[in-house]
């Protein structure tokens, strides 16, 4: 009901009126409480001091993606702390939709025993996390998987845009179309023997396949999930949000924000914010 209004008042809503709501949609506003960083740059690399924490270097291209996770945008903030926060408690990381590698490499920092999987089907991306994995002297705790993630193994047809991201197209779309590798949680910790007590999953609209290809992880250890629900991404692929919500609730997981308050599950699924950024447990 109330995504239903928010796109009703976006249809007679004058643009100057809309203009103030943006930010709360999208999380896109200055948080109350960022994190204290010094960031000094030489050359190509940049080393960022987070007070508090740790040191971290950062290829260049990686720097905005770190000042938005820990200055910019109020909810990405909160969910890098929670993050930070976990890596005192759990062991292993799955980072699905890892980009650059930020959060993994984070992870990594924050506890010097744990480790981290990043899948990412992006061979720029993946090449940028690779470098800051070796800025920060992570080795084998941290792997980069070249694959995506979905509900079976094969493999899924898309494109890489110009920010780097793979976006999939329908079977049927070839043009300019390249083909990218498709494994499911469920092999991956089947093959590697690595077991996540917590996974983060920002997919961008494609977060149920991902759920559904972890069902035996989910129903035998149950990991912490941090979720990025792209809303809107789902409605307009035909994917209702509460389906999600379901998938999760069958196995016993109930809902937070990243700062611990309780979400009732139509809370998350009826969130009038288009990226809704949430903690299933």
């Amino acid at each position: 009901m109330r995504r239903e209004l928010r796109r009703f008042l976006g249809r007679i809503l004058p643009e100057r009126a809309k203009r103030g709501f943006r930010g709360r949609l999208f999380g896109d506003s200055r948080p109350p409480d960022p994190f204290d960083l010094s960031i000094s740059i030489d050359d190509d690399v940049a080393t960022a001091k987070i007070g508090g924490y740790f040191d971290v270097r950062l290829p260049r291209a990686a720097l905005e993606d770190f000042k938005y996770h820990l200055a910019e945008n109020a909810d990405t903030v909160e969910e890098t702390r929670f993050l930070l926060e976990q890596a005192g408690r759990c062991a292993v990381l799955f980072d699905v939709g890892a980009h650059r590698g930020l959060l993994s490499t984070l992870f990594c920092l924050a506890n010097p025993s744990a480790k981290a999987m990043a899948f990412e089907p992006s061979s720029t991306l993946v090449h940028d996390a690779d470098q800051m994995r070796q800025l920060n002297s992570l080795g084998g705790r941290l792997v980069l998987r070249p694959v995506a993630l979905g509900a079976k193994q094969g493999a899924i047809s898309g494109v890489i845009g110009p920010e780097g991201m793979l976006h999939p197209l329908d079977a049927s779309v070839t043009a300019s179309a390249e083909s990218f590798d498709l494994s499911t949680i469920d092999d991956e910790t089947s093959t590697h023997g690595i077991i996540p007590d917590l996974l983060k999953i920002d997919v961008e609209g494609y977060e149920l396949e991902v759920l559904r290809g972890a069902r035996e992880l989910l129903a035998s250890r149950r990991p912490v999930v941090m979720l990025e629900l792209h809303l809107d991404l789902l409605e307009r692929s035909g994917i209702a949000p509460s389906a999600i919500v379901r998938e999760l609730e069958q196995y016993g997981y109930e809902f937070f924000t990243n700062g611990g308050d309780r979400l009732r599950a139509h809370q998350v699924y009826d969130s009038v914010k288009a990226v809704l950024r949430c903690v299933a447990q």
